[in-house]
């Protein structure tokens, strides 16, 4: 389970395959969504496997076909590294998991306002089968995983500051509160002056899911 995790971050895992037996073992793993691997298993039953693991090129063409389905849809952020190998007798494999969650954008007409990071928020459900070379289909193993990608919320009040007339090498102070809309994950901001008559304090921080940071804003201009 990787929890959950902003859009456009990449996350690893690792599993790792023992044998146990007195001969080398080669593997083939297979991932998609729950539906497509029930799909698949109940197409096996009382047969042989589609994916034969002695095939050479067997992990290449199934590598290529779930790339470019997960590129079209954006609905598997999952990738296995490797998706076959071969494990010595009585040694063990260590296959990476990346979980890289992405939106999926909506072109259709416009809204006034964005979405939450709630609303937009997706859930990927994924299940993983590994398949063993020479051995019976009750060999197989099956991973689930899943992980939510969230959207980033961020909000600034007020919006607009209005210091009016301040004498020059004088001052004045405003108050402005960040929130943090997203309620799960933690936000970092970083504000960056574009005068040397503003100042912003704290200028960075880091702001809990669902949250406040109030910052004050300073006008003090020091010349004519």
């Amino acid at each position: 389970d990787f929890g959950p995790h902003y859009f456009g971050e990449v996350l690893h895992r690792s599993i790792v395959i023992f044998n146990n037996g007195p001969i080398d073992v080669k593997y083939l793993i297979t991932y998609g969504s729950m539906g497509e691997i029930k799909v698949r298993l109940g197409d096996d039953k009382g047969g042989a496997s589609s994916n034969d693991p002695e095939d050479p090129y067997a992990d290449l063409i199934l590598a290529t076909r779930q790339k470019l389905r997960s590129k079209a849809t954006n609905d598997n952020p999952y990738t296995f590294v490797p998706l076959s190998s071969v494990v010595p007798a009585y040694s063990k494999a260590k296959v990476s998991i990346e979980f890289a969650p992405k939106d999926v954008p909506n072109t259709k007409g416009f809204s006034s306002q964005l979405a939450s990071p709630e609303s937009a928020a997706r859930s990927f459900e994924g299940l993983a089968l590994i398949e063993f070379a020479g051995c019976p289909p009750s060999s197989r193993m099956k991973l689930p995983v899943k992980g939510r990608g969230m959207a980033c919320g961020f909000a600034a009040s007020p919006m607009f500051l209005d210091f009016g007339d301040v004498p020059t090498y004088g001052w004045a102070d405003q108050l402005v509160t960040f929130s943090n809309t997203n309620p799960l994950l933690p936000v970092v901001f970083d504000a960056r002056k574009a005068s040397p008559y503003f100042d912003i304090q704290p200028n960075h921080g880091l702001i809990h899911g669902g949250k406040e940071q109030q910052v004050l804003v300073r006008y003090e201009p020091k010349a004519l």
